[in-house]
């Protein structure tokens, strides 16, 4: 049931996360989960000092922020800083999950499951085998999570059934026309 957006001929940082997002895709069979590839922070139409996490497809923008009409959606910011040493271009780069029905992803617990939630993707990033990504850590709560964006219009808290993450990573990889 999951949904994956993913770059049609991915490159450089792209490339990185297309293989990351297959690899992610085994993790909750059967999750109504929209899994989108790098989103941009793009100004707000109507605030151009506010930005929002938007995929880019088929010419237009469409804004990634949690939709509760999916149990879970997720999407990759890449830092705008990218330094280079000999070939290889190393960046920071993120992992935002969104769940919106945290019991419907463990229904057989009953408290609520954000640690079983993390849970899965750490492990899932300790079986990852490859030299481009380092997983480095998380970031809980609404207000860091979303830390380069526009907080004012989003309309949950952080608690019962919705739970936000970001997972950190430290990434390398190698752009096509260095290959």
């Amino acid at each position: 049931m999951a949904v994956m957006k993913r770059k049609l001929v991915p490159i450089g940082v792209d490339k990185v996360i297309d293989s990351f997002q297959v690899y992610l895709d085994s993790l909750f069979i059967g999750v109504d989960w929209v899994m989108y590839p790098r989103v941009y922070a793009n100004p707000k139409k109507e605030n151009l000092r506010s930005k929002v996490p938007e995929y880019f497809e088929d010419l237009e923008y469409y804004e990634t922020f949690m939709d509760d009409n999916h149990e879970m959606t997720s999407f990759f910011i890449v830092s705008p800083e990218r330094s280079q040493k000999n070939g290889i271009l190393k960046t920071k780069m993120s992992l935002v999950c969104q769940a919106s029905r945290l019991s419907d992803l463990f229904p057989t617990i009953t408290h609520r499951a954000d640690e079983e939630f993390n849970d899965e993707f750490v492990n899932s990033f300790m079986n990852y085998s490859s030299s481009s990504l380092d997983y480095t850590g998380m970031t809980t709560e609404i207000q860091n999570v979303y830390r380069e964006f526009d907080k004012n219009e989003i309309l949950i808290d952080d608690m019962n059934e919705y739970y936000v993450v970001r997972f950190n990573f430290n990434v390398n990889y190698i752009h096509e026309c260095l290959q």
